[in-house]
């Protein structure tokens, strides 16, 4: 399936459309899990708990850059090295937190965002019929 994709992809994203059966048996699945309360750069995997709606693909995004081989590519005065660097140290709530005010990244989604082909919500809190996932 993967194979028409060219070798030099460092992340893959996949977006894909749900139901409420699968928001249902995601929710059950999530409810039945330890929250993630590691930090630091001991951690095998930097995670970044969405908790802005309607935002999986930055959130896809973050995980595929700081987790894979493009976390080095870029430069360092750029605003996504500079918030994953901070990041890193921060509890998962905190993360979250950094992720939210982040007014670069708002603005950032904002302008992509209104690129794309899909219809964007009037409402940022409306839920989508998407989601997307990370493979590196």
């Amino acid at each position: 399936m993967l194979r028409p994709v060219p070798r030099l992809v460092l992340a893959l994203i996949l977006v894909f459309p749900t139901s409420q059966i699968f928001e249902k048996e995601n929710a059950v699945e999530d409810s039945m899990k330890e929250e993630h309360e590691g930090s630091g750069e001991a951690e095998d995997c930097i995670w970044f708990k969405q908790t802005i709606n309607n935002a999986c693909g930055v959130y896809g995004i973050l995980h595929a850059v700081r987790n894979g081989g493009a976390t080095n590519m870029i430069a360092p005065k750029f605003t996504m090295a500079k918030l994953l660097t901070s990041c890193i140290p921060l509890a998962p709530a905190d993360r979250a937190k950094a992720i939210e005010i982040s007014e670069e990244i708002e603005s950032a989604y904002c302008t992509v965002a209104l690129q794309g082909d899909s219809e964007v919500p009037e409402n940022a809190e409306d839920e989508v019929d998407f989601h997307s996932a990370v493979a590196d």
